[in-house]
């Protein structure tokens, strides 16, 4: 009885660490980091300070508006969408590398 009790609580516990060590042993590939060109995007999320023009205005800005800001020259806006007051996520015509955003900021 105390041997059937034992063998009936080692099987399924048994039966379930053999699954777990299975699934532990999957091969996903090899891991490749993205190089530069790879990072490079067309969307871009900016946070307006509270003093400037655009995040006094009780409207989101237009598309025009953006494209005539000085601090995005270079850069053409095609469409923004307001994710919370004063942050917006920019969507611009082609895609930008980190290092030119990264030369724009300085």
């Amino acid at each position: 009885m105390k041997r059937k009790l034992l063998l009936s609580s080692f099987l399924p516990a048994l039966i379930v660490s053999g699954a777990v060590a299975a699934q532990s042993a999957e091969y996903n590939g090899r891991f490749v980091h993205p190089s530069g060109a790879a990072l490079a995007t067309d969307r871009i999320i900016v946070k307006w300070r509270a003093t400037s023009s655009i995040a006094s205005a009780n409207q989101a800005p237009g598309t025009a508006q953006l494209n005539a800001l000085p601090a995005l020259a270079g850069m053409h806006v095609e469409s923004a969408a307001q994710i919370a007051p004063r942050l917006q996520l920019l969507r611009l015509s082609q895609p930008l590398a980190a290092a030119d955003f990264q030369q724009m900021l300085q």
